[in-house]
């Protein structure tokens, strides 16, 4: 496949070169002129000098630069604007092949912010053809949130009662801080998103088909967070807290401070999300062999969770030259959590006697602690953005502690008191080294190749009534990509390869000692092909082949008791999962609305899936295996629209088919199903001060090997009221408005038939206030901002 998949690659590009004319291409890239920062979303109109007709328009992208394409030869120039900055014009430049515009610079004008009438506003959702990327900064919900609320609003992204994120239903996702890997989101990135403040988050970038440059890792594709870095010069900074219902409540500081040369960002939070979730679980144990019933199950209980959390990041960027500069970030997370239930469980035989009646109590005393540290060097060739090394180091380590006890108060059968204690200790390091280097060949060409280097170490100690079990696990890859790009006339055609040599050992020292190794090396390729119909119409498709390698706990074959009726285990024979994906987008952008379809596809063999088997009367113990292969397609549309200045919103719809083949796990045919989901994000507009926010989203009955996860419905607000020239700010919200969200799970098996139900006990609740200091202050509602984060044309 991949043989013919180099060949049809290299007749396209010899085909498009054949139809290249002459016409070649203009870029440049804009900046402020006071910092150099690059601008962007600046519009840029591109005007004939002899009668200044307007040739093109465009607006800048992420990096500051615009490119114009397929322009004929003669005399033009450029005219860069940006609300709240002057106008800039460049002298008339002739055109003959491929140009390059040096920096332009705008300066901010002199009208003080509070005399402006905002015309339009940064949009929270920008979609692209190859990416989404959600502004936090204008969600009310972020400045009591954390990022795990914040990401419930992006399109086909999805995050349970626990913080468990799906995306286009697979909770298979590679999760990268500022483009790189991390080690706190690698391990537990539930709980790390729950306890990363959204409001320290600039933006979250969403890329469902990541090209060779990135690790193939991660089915669903990668969920960036950007963080925020303030380079502005002087010091300046944010406080901000919230209190909540159910006693919670958090508080963050942010401080930056900047230099011609020089700056740095510090960020504390302290976090205490405390609440109570409810829960149920009702059993039919049967014959294996006749289906018959042999006895019925239910629980009925509730855990309250009290954690308070630290949480600590700092860095600064040094510049040491126009070309080159150096940066060190580091972060540490602190938490101590205290966990306790109580629950009813009642067992019946099939004439409805009672055969087991009991009251359990139980707690859980956890600590998690996790450090990060890294450096990184970029370098600029001869004042070329585009031609650059960038060379970054990270270690992290962390440690995590779980001290269960359990309680059994027995009235049927007439027993003593049974008593149980598990307890629990993981830790581990990880290092990673990227080298990254960028050529541009020409105009239209650009050339990029790199090395990636990751080494976990995880340490896995577990006692459960003095049965004790220690799992060691090593991993060790190493990644090199080259990736080639090429604009001729309207396409612009990528092509990459990555090959990754992947060495892992997986050791079970006790009770019994079990070593398993699993060496391999696979060429994983890229292809995108884009094509730009008009000025507002564009396509995308784009394929690559992805991978999903088990972790230490999917690969300990030791069970870890989360109680003592329900247990996981991992499997040290799983084989790492070969995804195959397809997507194919079209956009249209109007005045008002951007329209965005997508259709994709992924076929995925050796996938992983969960297998609940019962074991006893009344424990169950919950495993992973490979499926022999899986399908699943779907249909993904985004409405994003400003229908007045006062309202805008964005309206999301995905339509997913999942086709699983189990025949390895017993099964004798194929199970097939159609889900979907629907989310809104609306924001009104009630005065120049006062906001309103609605997010509504639905989620159809999901196909699971051995059953179904059902719908799920829930209701967002936030009200934000800005005070005192914008600089104090006032914010209200709630979560699950109606109460409505609720997770049910069903397990059908031939010995077993599971009901489970778990939701919050109450919605969540915030009131916060928020004040924002220092000498470059910019109120986020009246920033001189553009309409619809700069995707519409001119």
């Amino acid at each position: 496949m991949v043989r013919c998949f180099l060949f049809s690659s290299v007749i396209l590009i010899t085909g498009f070169n054949m139809l290249a004319q002459t016409k070649q291409s203009i870029t440049g890239e804009v900046v402020e002129f006071e910092t150099g920062e690059p601008m962007q979303y600046a519009n840029v109109v591109l005007s004939k000098d002899i009668d200044s007709t307007l040739v093109a328009g465009t607006v800048t992208d992420l990096d500051g630069k615009f490119h114009f394409k397929n322009i004929n030869e003669g005399k033009y120039y450029i005219t860069v604007s940006f609300i709240g900055f002057e106008k800039h014009q460049t002298p008339v430049f002739r055109h003959k092949t491929n140009t390059k515009i040096n920096k332009l610079a705008i300066k901010k004008t002199s009208i003080l912010l509070d005399e402006v009438n905002i015309a339009g506003e940064k949009s929270t959702l920008v979609t692209t053809l190859d990416k989404k990327i959600y502004n936090v900064g204008k969600d009310i919900i972020s400045e009591s949130g954390s990022v795990s609320d914040i990401l419930q609003n992006i399109p086909s992204v999805s995050v349970d009662v626990n913080g468990n994120v799906t995306l286009r239903g697979t909770s298979n996702i590679t999760f990268l801080i500022n483009g790189n890997p991390s080690s706190r989101l690698r391990r537990n990135a539930p709980l790390a998103l729950q306890q990363i403040p959204a409001y320290t988050i600039e933006r979250i970038e969403v890329i469902t088909n990541p090209s060779a440059k990135y690790s193939p890792e991660g089915i669903g594709g990668i969920i960036n967070l950007v963080q925020r870095k303030d380079s502005e010069k002087g010091m300046n900074g944010q406080i901000i807290g919230n209190i909540g219902n159910e006693k919670r409540y958090n508080t963050n500081l942010i401080l930056n401070y900047g230099q011609e040369d020089f700056s740095t960002f510090l960020s504390y939070s302290l976090r205490h999300p405390s609440g109570a979730i409810v829960y149920s679980d009702e059993r039919i144990k049967k014959d294996l062999t006749t289906g018959q019933k042999l006895s019925f199950y239910n629980e009925n209980g509730s855990t309250t969770t009290k954690p308070l959390a630290h949480v600590f990041d700092a860095g600064m960027i040094y510049q040491l030259d126009p070309r080159s500069s150096f940066e060190f970030s580091g972060n540490y997370f602190l938490q101590n959590s205290f966990h306790q239930g109580f629950s009813d469980i009642n067992e019946f035989d099939v004439q409805n006697q009672p055969l087991t009646s009991l009251h359990s109590e139980n707690t859980n005393d956890e600590l998690e602690s996790e450090g990060e540290g890294g450096a990184s060097f970029e370098h600029i060739f001869d004042g070329n953005v585009d031609h650059n090394l960038v060379i970054e180091a990270e270690y992290a380590s962390y440690y995590e502690r779980e001290d269960l006890n359990f309680e059994e108060y027995y009235t049927i059968p007439e027993v003593e008191n049974i008593s149980q204690q598990i307890f629990v200790k993981k830790s581990g390091n990880q290092i990673d080294l990227i080298s990254e280097y960028a050529l541009p060949v020409d105009g239209d060409t650009e050339f990029e190749a790199g090395y990636s280097g990751e080494f976990i170490n995880d340490d896995i100690f577990y006692i459960n009534n003095q049965l004790a079990g220690t799992f060691l696990f090593d991993q060790n890859v190493h990644g090199i990509y080259a990736l080639v790009s090429k604009d001729i006339e309207n396409y612009n055609i990528e092509l990459g390869l990555r090959a990754e040599q992947t060495f892992i050992t997986s050791n079970l020292v006790e009770p019994t000692f079990s070593l398993t190794k699993n060496d391999y090396f696979k060429l994983y390729p890229s292809f995108r092909l884009s094509y730009e119909l008009d000025e507002s119409q564009n396509f995308n498709f784009s394929y690559s082949k992805r991978v999903n390698r088990p972790d230490a706990d999917q690969l300990n074959p030791f069970p870890e008791f989360t109680d003592p009726r329900n247990a996981e285990s991992g499997n040290p024979e799983l084989r790492p999962e070969q995804i195959h994906s397809l997507e194919l987008t079209y956009q249209k952008i109007s005045e008002s609305i951007t329209f965005t379809p997508s259709l994709f596809y992924r076929y995925t063999y050796d996938s992983f899936t969960t297998v609940s088997n019962l074991y006893g009367d009344s424990t169950i113990i919950t495993t992973i295996e490979n499926l022999s292969n899986q399908k699943s397609a779907g249909l993904e549309t985004i409405l994003s629209a400003k229908v007045q200045k006062w309202w805008d919103f964005d309206l999301s719809g995905s339509l997913f088919y999942n086709e699983i083949d189990a025949t390895n796990l017993g099964y004798s045919q194929n199970k097939s199903t159609t889900s979907g989901m629907v989310e809104l994000y609306s924001l009104f507009k009630i005065t120049r001060k006062t906001f309103l926010q609605l997010n509504l989203s639905y989620e159809s009955p999901v196909l699971t090997p051995q059953g179904q996860k059902e719908a799920i419905f829930y209701v967002n607000i936030g009200l934000k009221q800005l005070l005192f020239y914008d600089q104090i700010s006032l914010t209200f919200t709630v979560s699950d408005l109606f109460g409505t969200y609720k997770e049910r799970m069903t397990v059908n098996t031939p010995d077993l038939n599971q009901e489970t139900k778990l939701y919050r006990k109450e919605p969540v609740f915030y009131l916060g206030i928020s004040w924002r200091f220092g000498e470059s202050y910019q109120s986020d509602e009246n920033e001189l901002e553009f309409e619809s984060e700069g995707l519409r044309k001119l």
